[in-house]
């Protein structure tokens, strides 16, 4: 079977089942079927609920949080206190700001690579939800 074919045939089946491009890992329809593959490999769910859960924890001053600094943490931030790595983690944040879960505080911190990163805090909803300033 053509390779082409088979990556068309299989993006066909996400259209059916209504799933778009984040439903499949952010792989783009003329990716290769290997990158396809690894998007459906990845649990975006569970990692936005790890991304979303350790803002939260960091915010309310649970075990995470120990630095005492202010509200909100950066991408970097987050993948460091996750031991994940940052193109794994990153991609978690848009989603969980269009959700009402997350948003971008106005503020930037500098990174290590000595970029200004987003800090990402629990949207008003999830402060008043969880009981938190």
């Amino acid at each position: 079977m053509n390779p082409d074919y088979k990556q068309h045939e299989q993006h066909e089946q996400h259209e059916k089942r209504g799933t778009g491009i984040h439903e499949i890992g952010g792989c783009r329809k003329d990716d290769p079927d290997t990158s396809l593959e690894a998007a459906e490999s990845i649990d975006v769910r569970g990692l936005e609920d790890i991304v979303f859960h350790c803002i939260r924890l960091y915010r309310t001053g649970l075990p995470i949080h120990k630095e005492g600094g202010k509200p909100g943490l950066t991408v970097e931030e987050i993948s460091i206190k996750l031991a994940l790595d940052i193109p794994t983690s990153s991609p978690r944040l848009a989603p969980l700001c269009r959700k009402g879960y997350v948003v971008d505080t106005g503020e930037r911190r500098v990174a290590s690579s000595g970029r200004r990163r987003i800090v990402w805090d629990l949207s008003p909803r999830e402060k008043s939800r969880w009981e938190v300033e």
